[in-house]
């Protein structure tokens, strides 16, 4: 994807000549220059952001994440992020494969959802943790209230970024996009409502959400 991005922003030459065509075969003796623009990283400081630890040691720290607290910083919420919280809290050692902005995050939870988080303190606890959640050796499961009483079940398909409104995720299936699987279990119904337990075999954006709103029973 990104160099799909600086391809069509013209930062690719092929032969000397700017190239805009992500899809062009490469043949034998080409030569391609490359332009890598680094963006500039703005380094943080830590803001005392109570936090609710579960456990902690040398190596990473699980925590409660409430919700209403962004993750990580990013345009419209620079400070007073879960990401400031563990800066102050572990003075400055976390993990920086993600670079300035994302220390110590490996996995993140969307501002107005709670749940556990893992947090790596240093970049080889970072990259175990990581491969777990890639390999999916590590079970996440969510629970929400939902809109009607659905049955067990599991939904599938594959979640695209949507047509018109970019900011959106949209389910389809027809293979465009990445695919995706969320096994539903009915915990109690309250009639017009549901509270049920999500289990994600796959993590991709806004999944839950677009899953139950396939199903007509979208997260209350």
């Amino acid at each position: 994807m990104q160099v799909k991005t600086l391809i069509k922003s013209g930062n690719v030459k092929l032969n000397k000549i700017p190239i805009l065509d992500p899809s062009y075969l490469v043949r034998e003796n080409d030569s391609f220059d490359i332009s890598i623009i680094k963006p500039e990283e703005t380094k943080f400081t830590g803001e005392d952001i109570k936090l609710k630890i579960l456990y902690e040691d040398d190596d990473l720290i699980v925590i409660d994440k409430q919700a209403g607290i962004v993750t990580h910083p990013a345009p419209g919420n620079e400070t007073g992020t879960l990401v400031q919280a563990l800066l102050y809290h572990s003075k400055n050692k976390l993990s920086d494969v993600n670079g300035n902005n994302r220390p110590g995050i490996v996995h993140r939870l969307d501002k107005n959802t709670s749940g556990i988080m893992v947090i790596a303190k240093n970049n080889y606890t970072h990259m175990n943790l990581a491969d777990q959640f890639k390999l999916h050796s590590i079970s996440r499961k969510y629970q929400a209230i939902t809109w009607g009483v659905p049955s067990n079940q599991i939904i599938e398909g594959y979640i695209e970024r949507h047509k018109i409104n970019r900011k959106k995720m949209s389910l389809n299936n027809k293979e465009n996009g990445k695919f995706s699987k969320t096994e539903i279990k009915l915990i109690k119904s309250f009639h017009n409502s549901s509270l049920i337990e999500c289990t994600l075999h796959t993590g991709r954006t806004h999944q839950i959400r677009l899953h139950l709103t396939s199903i007509n029973s979208p997260i209350v």
